[in-house]
């Protein structure tokens, strides 16, 4: 494989799966983590860049030499948002033919339609309106992107039987993370979504 990738996110649900499935498929991969110990993936394939999204310099030295940048970033409700104020210093370190990947939300940007995207919003405001602001820092930016909303997020298997949209979600669908991990690595390679902002749901 000649792409060399980063995961930023890689010790959460859909970052393991990433970090897990882009070894099975024979990338080289650097994880970025806070805490190693909580990565419990060895490969000979794999580095780990230990240092904080939210330092700039750290951020910069890690995607360097890389060709492809994933992101799954989040935190859990309640918690202090931290996607918007990574993306800046991602972006800010990627150069171009360097390509990115980022795990956002079903609900953010232009995707709010439908009572389950209104609900989101409501109960997870802090989160949602920092995604949103992730998403505006990535659209007005000028490398190549992908965003990737999922609906609601399982620990499902992969199945690979998923839809890829761009309309409005009908009732509460769900989605594995093993399967968003799946898309978003089959995206290394496809140029079919370029600077867009696409669903993943059953």
């Amino acid at each position: 494989m000649e792409n060399r990738i980063l995961i930023f996110g890689a010790t959460g649900g859909t970052g393991r799966q990433l970090v897990r499935q882009a070894l099975s498929l024979g990338y080289k991969v650097t994880a970025f983590v806070r805490d190693p110990a909580r990565l419990k993936v060895s490969d000979d394939n794999l580095s780990v860049f230990t240092g904080d999204v939210r330092n700039a310099e750290e951020v910069n030295k890690a995607v360097k030499d890389h060709d492809v940048v994933l992101s799954a970033l989040g935190v859990k409700p309640f918690n202090k948002p931290i996607c918007a104020e990574a993306i800046k210093n991602i972006i800010s370190a990627m150069k171009k033919p360097q390509k990115l990947i980022v795990e956002s939300a079903y609900g953010a940007g232009d995707s709010k339609k439908g009572i389950y995207a209104e609900i989101l919003c409501f109960i997870l405001k802090p989160l949602m309106n920092d995604k949103n602001e992730m998403e505006k820092i990535i659209l007005k930016s000028n490398i190549d992107y992908i965003v990737v909303r999922p609906t609601i997020l399982t620990n499902g298997a992969k199945t690979g039987r998923y839809r890829v949209i761009d309309e409005k979600v009908k009732g509460f669908p769900k989605i594995s993370r093993a399967d968003v991990a799946g898309l978003m690595l089959k995206l290394i390679k496809e140029n079919h979504y370029k600077n867009k902002c696409i669903t993943i749901t059953y």
